[in-house]
């Protein structure tokens, strides 16, 4: 399946599914013995087959997660995963990027919109809290949210981060995929979707195409979500900063599973999410490999396959909630070639979630 062009390429070219950054190398899939380190769980994550693998796992205790030795500022990013199944209420699992050289010269920082509780009550932060220890990277001291998280992040209060976030749901229910791009530290630019299979019966992969015009999300090659880059109307865009890849499965639920409603059932746990077959076609910070500056857009067909996406598996469109932007949305919306769907009850239901958090 093929959703990729390159304007400049011959004709015959066209549909080849290339590459779309700067600075690439060969694509290459990364031993996780090699290319990745576990950062915490206290031995709840585990590396397999030979570095092929690694599984995370979360108890009522803490979660797990596992970072790239490497950054890098652009390029395409695959990874295999099979989410925790059965009832996974309350997990978020992780794949996302992260800049940490901020992280040496704060005490306390963190990365998502988090909440730590204060003699019962629930204190929310949203960067830079200090004297706390982020859950998501193994540091103890939040309280922990259940869920699988894969995101490209930078750290900071004008961090970048591009985000996918795979929140659990009851047996039965499907899982939600949340997606958020944040750059110069803002955010609040979420999309939700229902996957169109069971994303806990077999390895299913997800990527990230991350390039100086755009990001899009692609999930088993199909894209479900592409934001260009709006620098020249005044929307910052992530291009200045190098990530590092991060994976996390922790504990959220106060939020994650119909907006908090639905709480983690602890005698289920270990809850196990796996990845598999870390795919990297980018360059490293540090290294030198040639420059070809290529542009890269979907073609027709990718086109078609997103409009399918947003119009039949979208939940949610931060574009289309007039309720929680009544000054007017982003001007990124407005410039979509897509239609702002949506007006559901999940819709108000997140608007409501998101009116909470933020």
């Amino acid at each position: 399946m093929v959703f990729f062009s390159n304007p400049k390429a011959p004709a015959n070219l066209l549909s080849f599914f290339v590459i779309t950054l700067s600075c690439f190398t060969v694509p290459s899939l990364a031993n996780f013995h090699r290319d990745a380190e576990i950062t915490w769980g206290d031995g709840r994550g585990q590396i397999t087959e030979g570095g092929r693998g690694l599984s995370l796992s979360l108890d009522q205790y803490s979660g797990s997660g596992f970072q790239s030795k490497n950054e890098y500022l652009f390029g395409r990013f695959d990874m295999q995963l099979k989410l925790v199944p059965g009832n996974s209420a309350g997990t978020i699992t992780t794949f996302f990027f992260l800049d940490f050289s901020e992280v040496s010269k704060i005490s306390g920082f963190s990365v998502f919109r988090f909440r730590l509780r204060d003699g019962g009550a629930v204190v929310e932060e949203i960067f830079g809290l200090e004297n706390c220890k982020l859950r998501e990277l193994g540091l103890p001291d939040c309280e922990g949210e259940k869920g699988t998280d894969d995101f490209l992040s930078s750290q900071g209060e004008g961090h970048d981060e591009i985000d996918f976030e795979f929140l659990g749901n009851a047996t039965g229910e499907p899982y939600t995929v949340h997606t958020n791009v944040y750059s110069q530290g803002k955010g609040d630019k979420e999309q939700q979707f229902h996957l169109w299979f069971d994303p806990t019966a077999a390895f299913h992969t997800y990527s990230i195409v991350w390039n100086p015009q755009r990001i899009i999300f692609l999930v088993d090659n199909s894209p479900i979500r592409v934001f260009n880059n709006h620098e020249s109307n005044g929307i910052p865009f992530p291009k200045n900063q190098a990530m590092r890849v991060y994976c996390s499965l922790w504990n959220a639920d106060d939020w994650a599973t119909q907006g908090g409603r639905v709480k983690t059932d602890w005698t289920k746990a270990p809850f196990v999410a796996y990845y598999r077959n870390f795919k990297i076609d980018a360059c490293a910070v540090g290294t030198s490999c040639a420059s070809q500056s290529l542009t890269h857009e979907l073609d027709a067909n990718g086109r078609n396959r997103l409009r399918w996406v947003q119009q039949k598996h979208m939940v949610y469109n931060y574009c289309a909630d007039v309720q929680r932007f009544p000054q007017g949305t982003s001007v990124e919306c407005k410039r979509s070639r897509f239609p702002h769907i949506l007006g559901t009850k999940e819709q108000t239901d997140l608007t409501n979630l998101f009116r909470f958090t933020n």
